[in-house]
């Protein structure tokens, strides 16, 4: 059998795995008792099967979702109002997708329903429209957002000069850096180096000019890619002193933004400045977080004595956590760089542990039911399907809670279809 024909029976495979999870998904969401929460799966529900491609059963699904929400007083209508609007365009219903947005009363979910609505139309080409959309937002980080993503989906099709006549019109440095950050990425996936640099440079350029550490990150990389990384390292290091000279910020906080600088060095083979930066992060669980990136990136350097021991060293600090919720997270995302590394039984261990952490979190909250799925989903990105099912089952006495897992899990099947194909 030809590498093609194998490559056809995997995905095949992938799909009616997938497709079994979300029957049984849909089987379990039956049985939730309360109205919102059954609305609120069979509408993520829907959206899967969208992307599995079975556009008849996802219509009809999220079709009875709106039948339970639209004109209803459930808690969580104007979210599920903005998921269902999220599926009818990507099916192509625009006018009826508007439509449900025209009927979300909170401003949040109007805005990210908004957001995804201009990415939808700019999938399907509508750019002027997509456009308009994306400047109809109010809040201004989601209007930054949304313009961002119809910026970068002209430049993934290859309408680079769309893209930068586009992102001309639009004001912030970070805005700017990142469609020209997208621009170049195009441009040298077609093979245009020499505009890539120069548009790498006006990138650089809005980087600096705004101190913007992740876009910095991956501009960075870029220059890595086009053959310069004396100014891949240099542009790192001056994103980690942006970084520790950051205001203070509680969604992105300093140490934050050292892991995601810390990272990106060692994505790019640069191990050495990446340990620095992660021995400057104070917060135990972002220095561990970054010390397992480094790792995973020694190993697929074939440095896997230093990798193990940077490993041990986040361990250290993960077990030291004071809340049982980040050393779950913590430990689950260390066991998902060991399966990766080939260590399954250890990564099983891992995950066990991560579960009897999770299972010591705030039971008042959501916390254990949200940390076992993040197990399971871990397990199922790096090809353990059976351990994350039995993960999974831990959750049957809670059917949101479980129904909400399967139909994850089976979201990382189709993910990991579609990545074959990149």
């Amino acid at each position: 059998m030809g590498t093609g024909a194998v490559n056809r029976c995997m995905e095949t495979d992938k799909r009616n795995q997938a497709l079994q999870m979300l029957g049984q998904a849909l089987h379990v969401a039956r049985c939730v008792e309360t109205r919102d929460e059954r609305a609120w799966l069979y509408v993520q529900i829907s959206y899967t099967l969208l992307k599995v491609g079975e556009h008849h059963r996802a219509r009809e699904l999220v079709e009875k979702c709106l039948r339970m929400t639209v004109g209803s007083n459930l808690p969580s209508r104007d979210a599920i109002l903005r998921w269902a609007a999220g599926v009818l365009a990507e099916l192509g219903e625009f006018e009826r997708a508007w439509h449900l947005l025209c009927l979300v009363c909170d401003a949040r979910q109007r805005n990210i329903g908004l957001s995804s609505f201009a990415e939808a139309l700019a999938c399907a080409a509508h750019w002027a429209h997509a456009l308009k959309v994306a400047r109809m937002i109010d809040e201004e980080d989601e209007r930054h957002f949304a313009l961002y993503r119809v910026i970068q989906q002209m430049a993934k099709v290859g309408e680079i000069e769309l893209a930068l006549d586009a992102m001309r019109n639009t004001g912030p440095n970070l805005l700017q850096a990142v469609a020209l950050k997208s621009a170049a990425e195009a441009q040298i996936e077609k093979g245009l180096t020499d505009s890539a640099q120069a548009t790498l440079q006006k990138a650089t350029w809005r980087a600096r000019r705004g101190r913007l550490v992740f876009t910095g990150c991956e501009i960075a990389e870029l220059w890595a890619r086009v053959g310069h990384g004396y100014r891949a390292r240099g542009l790192l290091r001056e994103a980690r002193c942006w970084a520790q000279q950051a205001p203070k910020d509680e969604d992105f906080p300093v140490d934050l933004r050292l892991c995601d600088v810390a990272a990106a060095q060692a994505r790019n083979g640069f191990f050495q400045d990446a340990i620095d930066t992660s021995m400057s992060i104070s917060d135990r669980v972002w220095r561990a977080y970054a010390l397992d990136a480094i790792a995973h990136q020694l190993v697929r350097h074939g440095k896997r004595w230093e990798a193990q021991n940077l490993w041990e060293q986040a361990l250290h600090l993960a077990r030291g956590c004071e809340e049982p919720f980040n050393r779950s997270s913590v430990l689950r995302t260390i066991a998902e760089a060991y399966a990766k590394a080939g260590y399954k039984k250890e990564a099983r261990q891992l995950f066990e542990e991560a579960i009897r952490e999770a299972l010591g979190a705030d039971e008042k909250s959501w916390e254990p039911e949200m940390l076992i799925k993040d197990v399971a989903v871990g397990q199922a990105e790096v090809g353990m399907l059976p351990d994350a099912l039995r993960t999974a089952r831990r959750l049957a006495s809670t059917p949101y809670a479980y129904a909400g897992t399967l139909n994850a899990i089976a979201e990382v099947l189709l993910q990991s279809k579609e990545d074959e194909h990149e």
